[in-house]
């Protein structure tokens, strides 16, 4: 499985965990990517068919529902403010690590975290492929 595959497939079974925690069901939205779409649908259908049984932590994925969604980031608010978000994120990640100076614009990415974005954030990770 490559990169991006095995991203998916650690993705996907993150999804199914956290729905599963919530006794939820999830519909999933995401931003157009024309390289990676026909396999991430194809993955994800395998996954709900036969379960995630070649990862590290297999998961039968039973509360994603449907099939993925990809859609323009320009006409769908909603992928406009999780690319916002993700965005802010990474910048808070650079400027806590020193990448990124400290000075107004730090401090005012802190203050936009704070109080409009990580109240509503249900995991916030960073993850490097072990290859």
């Amino acid at each position: 499985m490559d990169e991006a595959g095995n991203t998916g497939r650690k993705l996907d079974e993150s999804i199914e965990r956290m729905a599963r925690s919530r006794g939820c069901r999830v519909l999933l939205v995401a931003d157009e990517a024309k390289e990676v779409e026909d396999t991430a649908l194809r993955d994800l259908a395998n996954y709900q068919e036969l379960g995630t049984s070649w990862g590290w932590n297999p998961e039968q994925v039973d509360n994603i529902v449907d099939t993925i969604h990809f859609v323009p980031s320009h006409s769908n608010g909603a992928i406009q403010l999780t690319d916002s978000a993700t965005y802010i994120a990474s910048r808070l990640r650079k400027i806590r690590s020193g990448v990124v100076p400290s000075g107004r614009s730090a401090v005012a990415i802190e203050r936009l975290w704070e109080s409009r974005i990580e109240p509503f954030v249900r995991t916030n990770e960073v993850w490097y492929p072990s290859y």
